[in-house]
């Protein structure tokens, strides 16, 4: 079944791709987000299962949601985006070299983004699913007044370890040296907020003998990795808003909804999608100056996590939430961010 899939995922991957090509902004923009996608996809969590029980049928029955987000009401109409061309729906810095590939090393020289003109500074760092928040934050700072420093590398995130890459086939050291670099930065510029991200992998390396970190003692180095990382922060006194990993569905929820679109509740995934608080926002506990996000209930219902939100599609692929619904969950991330900023 593991190599069904992978031949399954490998050829979706390739088609979007050329899907993509087509598209405005496609060739380069296509590689970057292919190649950033790929970078990541280095975890162990293996695919979702599925939900415990189809959602209801009847508009009188109610999905069991929880109480803090029972209020919402996501706007109806056509899936957007469409989950044919899904895998193009990303953030703008995938095309303007704002988020960097595997051999970039250097922090960015611009890459300002929200209200480019505001005193008020925030920098978003991490990998891909800390660069999936820049829509976000990006509609955010232009509406609240802040200015916002994208600082993204593909298949590195923020808590400091060091990964084996397992397709360049040797130890990701053009990570290491990028966020050290950015931390320095971050030190010296002394922003208002830090909002960061990463998505979990196991495929990590012991610094002491450059060996591979067996499966097993992985978890516990990538949450030494958040506590470098935030202590480090700390000791700059820049503040930190850690920003808990979005639901791993594990296969392409975009080519599923295509071939489910009368009933793309068929692609829901259950909770068990969501990794464990305790590898990211349950780090931020006895650290100066650092906070927990979570939209995990907002995203996700009280037993699944839906493939579409209305008419929103949530996923462009297997993990990466598209850049039109992560702009629709702008309030939603504002109410978290706003008591941290000035």
């Amino acid at each position: 079944r593991s190599l069904l899939l992978g031949g399954a995922l490998s050829a979706g991957a390739a088609l979007a791709g050329l899907a993509l090509a087509g598209l405005p902004g496609g060739g380069s923009m296509a590689t970057a987000v292919t190649l950033g996608a790929a970078a990541d996809e280095q975890t162990g969590r293996g695919v979702a299962s599925a939900p415990p029980s189809t959602p209801p049928a009847s508009p009188s029955a109610k999905p069991s949601t929880p109480a803090s987000t029972a209020a919402i009401v996501w706007p109806k109409g056509a899936i957007t985006p469409n989950p044919s061309k899904a895998r193009g729906d990303i953030p703008s810095i995938y095309g303007d070299g704002c988020h960097l590939q595997a051999a970039a090393t250097a922090p960015p020289n611009a890459c300002a983004f929200g209200d480019t003109s505001a005193a008020t500074t925030v920098v978003l760092l991490g990998d891909s699913h800390a660069a999936q928040w820049f829509p976000a934050l990006d509609a955010l700072g232009e509406k609240h007044g802040f200015k916002v420093l994208a600082r993204t590398k593909s298949g590195c995130p923020a808590p400091d370890v060091s990964i084996f890459n397992r397709g360049l086939k040797r130890l990701y050291d053009e990570c290491d040296t990028w966020r050290s670099a950015e931390l320095a930065e971050i030190a010296k510029l002394h922003p208002a907020l830090v909002v960061a991200a990463g998505t979990r992998t196991d495929s990590l390396v012991d610094r002491s003998t450059g060996s591979m970190i067996d499966r097993s003692r992985a978890p516990g180095e990538w949450q030494a990795g958040w506590t470098r990382t935030l202590q480090a922060l700390a000791k700059a006194g820049v503040p930190v808003a850690v920003v808990r990993d979005t639901p791993w569905p594990g296969s392409d929820v975009a080519v599923c909804v295509s071939k489910h679109a009368s009933n793309p509740a068929a692609c829901d995934v259950g909770r068990d999608a969501l990794d464990s608080p305790a590898y990211d926002v349950g780090m931020v506990k006895g650290i100066e100056g650092a906070h927990a996000v979570d939209l995990s209930d907002v995203i996700c219902d009280a037993d699944r996590c839906p493939a579409t939100r209305g008419k929103y599609l949530v996923y462009r692929d297997s993990n990466h939430l598209t850049a039109t619904f992560a702009t629709a969950l702008a309030p939603y991330l504002y109410r978290q961010l706003a008591p941290l900023l000035p």
